[in-house]
């Protein structure tokens, strides 16, 4: 695939900026809102974009109402017009206002790998399929897409939530979007052939994620070690990649990143022949955490375009 023609890094700017220009208060009917978000744009990806970032500009994921365990169905107008709602609520929207912009979305409920799930434990049967979750399912000039409006739009830390425009969920692939999203209807895999969800839904836990990761442009489900816990006592391979193969590894557009471990060394990730960044790091043993960092200043300098092999000064946890 062209870097022209690759979602995860196209340059969708101007459209996300054009979406902030249109607050939630002002809009008169959803109609007029599909509209003023979408005309100006001429294939159906974009007009998805427009939608998929006002989203993130003006819907607030309702976390007093999940914590309290009140989770009615919204219609789009409910949603509009208390900019509150859950993932039923976001896809419900999205669906609506592709709708009213030309486009062919469906509403897409299934389970999902988000907020409050924890992974079987190693040997216990799979539990019973249950749905959790709504996502869309978009025909993309040309191609069916899967997005997720909610988990693009933001984050919940805690009991709060925190506005993040993810674009990871606007342009997975089926097979990246499908390890954490699986659909009551199996033709909503979108994949050749389709994953049990036995398979889905016992997958090993990987390392926990924070919303730094995501902002760097790092793929999740490239990053090596691949396991939430790492033998101690020997050395590990530590691999990193950016969500597409276009983006630049040039010392210039990136930081310096570090994999921490429980003895107190950083250990500094060097470019590979592959396209990453990787470094062999020794594991103690015994029990601890393993970090990834980036350096964001050296002195009173940005960290960004700095050597591998520079003094940490300041640094960000992932």
């Amino acid at each position: 695939m062209s870097a022209a023609s690759c979602l995860k890094c196209h340059d969708f700017a101007f459209i996300d900026y054009h979406a902030s220009l249109f607050p939630r208060n002002d809009v008169v009917s959803l109609e007029a809102l599909a509209r003023d978000l979408t005309s100006p744009f001429g294939t159906e990806t974009e007009k998805a974009r427009a939608i998929f970032a006002w989203m993130h500009h003006n819907v607030v994921y309702d976390t007093a109402a999940f914590f309290a365990g009140n989770l009615r169905a919204m219609s789009p107008e409910d949603t509009l017009r208390s900019g509150l709602t859950m993932c039923d609520g976001y896809a419900g929207l999205f669906a609506y206002l592709a709708e009213y912009a030309g486009l062919q979305a469906h509403k897409v409920n299934g389970h999902g790998k988000g907020l409050g799930f924890k992974a079987t434990q190693p040997g216990a049967p799979p539990p019973a399929f249950a749905m959790n979750h709504a996502w869309n399912c978009v025909l993309m000039d040309g191609e069916w897409r899967l997005i997720d409006c909610c988990w693009g739009a933001g984050a919940v830390d805690g009991t709060n939530y925190v506005p993040r425009l993810t674009t990871m969920w606007f342009g997975s692939d089926a097979a990246e979007f499908g390890r954490r999203h699986f659909p009551e209807e199996e033709g909503y895999q979108l994949l050749a052939e389709p994953m049990k969800w036995e398979d889905y839904i016992l997958e090993p836990p990987g390392p926990t994620i924070f919303g730094v990761f995501y902002e760097q442009n790092f793929d999740p489900y490239l990053l090596q070690p691949a396991a939430s816990e790492v033998q101690g006592g020997q050395w590990a391979s530590v691999q990193l990649f950016k969500i597409c193969e276009h983006m630049s590894t040039a010392e210039e557009d990136n930081y310096v990143y570090l994999m921490a471990t429980p003895d107190g060394n950083r250990t500094p990730l060097r470019v590979n022949e592959y396209g990453g960044w990787s470094a062999e790091v020794w594991i103690p043993a015994g029990s601890g955490e393993l970090s990834l960092y980036y350096v964001t200043k050296l002195g009173e300098q940005d960290g960004k375009g700095q050597a591998p092999d520079v003094d940490r000064v300041g640094y960000r946890v992932w």
